[in-house]
């Protein structure tokens, strides 16, 4: 059986590419996941995260946001951080 969802319950998102050699967007609802592990990182973060892979790091002190591998990255906007997500802060 499949479960259906109510329409108001959907949430739209728009995946795009992270590229490095810009300036990437922060704000509400927007989320960077990393596409090695899986984990998404919300870019409204008060401290330093990083994914558990390592691939991804939001540096919010410093105000950037680097990728070991950047063509592994996107840019998640929409759903008001609605999903579920992973981070460990950095350094540990």
């Amino acid at each position: 059986m499949i479960e259906r969802m109510e329409p108001q319950a959907m949430t739209t998102f728009r995946r795009r590419r992270f590229d490095p050699a810009i300036s990437n967007p922060r704000g509400p609802g927007i989320q960077y996941q990393c596409e090695i592990c899986g984990d998404r990182l919300d870019s409204c973060s008060e401290h330093a995260v990083a994914c558990s892979c390592r691939n991804l790091v939001l540096d919010v002190d410093a105000g950037r946001i680097s990728a070991k591998d950047p063509t592994r990255v996107c840019i998640i906007e929409g759903g008001g951080g609605q999903e579920l997500k992973r981070s460990q802060q950095q350094g540990g």
